[in-house]
């Protein structure tokens, strides 16, 4: 980090948002190939001058990074508890920033939290993933979300096979236990309720394969009957928590499904338009570093 320049991001003065944003808000937003745009230098530049950042939080940005190269376990994973998780989130924190194996930096700690992803698919199916404190693992159903959009994401940046192979191995789970009112549920049930925020996770990946050209069959189907999910489920200006519960968890329930359809190419559909303006104008005052308490509309019951 001492080595790092103190130069403000720049970039061309013609550069279009659509050439360093990560999200592409369009019908067409699937495999464009400005989708991974602002995670080279001069996207990352691009971004921070269009879209407000500082110099600040890029050098807090690269600080985090380091942080995650010092405590990486030997065997390539993240975390003591929930390593699954742990190391999906770490490696998707490299590649949003550009970080691949052959990264002079962070090559080598890719690298390895990657393959021991791999390795996690390859020993495993969906149920068995789950490395957390929960005393029912039938609850635990978002590590494997986490894992396959890893892998999509590698897939499309790295383009290994070993790495491919492994995605398209955890996305055919994705497909194949999707509920069937298009959403997720704990332990894969695919009757009855639904829940919209493990779901997310699932959204996310199933979206990042697609990107990354995976073949699964009943991939796009997936993704329509996923959209469609959200947009039946829909009110005036909630999406639902858990479809059997009267709580909607109001903030962050909208922004993840406003996210995931604008990331599947729904952005100007109704749903997201309507719900969308809602949180611009009564979300915001979340937007806070404060913990969470009871009488919070962020905070678990």
């Amino acid at each position: 980090m001492e080595d790092g320049s103190d130069e403000e991001p720049s970039t061309a003065d013609d550069s279009e948002i659509a050439d360093v944003s990560d999200v592409v808000i369009s019908p067409s937003a699937f495999a464009s190939p400005s989708l991974f745009g602002g995670r080279t230098a001069a996207g990352r530049a691009g971004a921070v001058s269009a879209f407000g950042g500082s110099k600040v939080g890029q050098q807090s940005l690269g600080k985090a990074l380091w942080w995650f190269k010092k405590v990486q376990n030997p065997d390539g994973s993240w975390g003591k508890n929930q390593k699954t998780s742990m190391t999906s989130l770490a490696i998707l924190t490299f590649l949003a920033h550009g970080e691949t194996t052959l990264s002079k930096d962070f090559g080598d700690n890719v690298k390895k939290g990657i393959e021991w992803l791999v390795n996690i698919v390859k020993n495993s199916e969906g149920r068995t993933l789950h490395q957390n404190s929960y005393k029912n693992d039938t609850r635990s159903v978002y590590s494997y979300g986490l894992v396959a959009y890893t892998l999509s994401e590698a897939t499309a940046m790295i383009g290994a096979s070993q790495i491919e192979q492994a995605m398209n191995e955890a996305i055919a789970f994705l497909v194949k236990n999707q509920h069937t009112n298009g959403g997720y549920y704990h332990a894969y049930k695919n009757t009855g309720s639904s829940d919209l925020s493990n779901a997310s996770y699932y959204y996310q990946a199933l979206k990042a394969a697609y990107a990354a050209g995976s073949t699964v069959p009943g991939l796009k189907e997936a993704i329509d009957k996923a959209i469609k999910h959200m947009q039946d489920f829909a009110k005036e200006n909630v999406f639902y928590y858990g479809s059997d519960k009267s709580d909607p968890r109001l903030p962050s329930i909208r922004a993840v499904c406003v996210l995931c359809l604008q990331l599947m190419g729904a952005a100007d559909c109704d749903a997201a338009i309507r719900i969308g303006d809602y949180m611009l104008q009564n979300d915001l005052q979340y937007l806070r570093w404060q913990g969470q308490s009871g009488d919070d509309p962020l905070a678990f019951p």
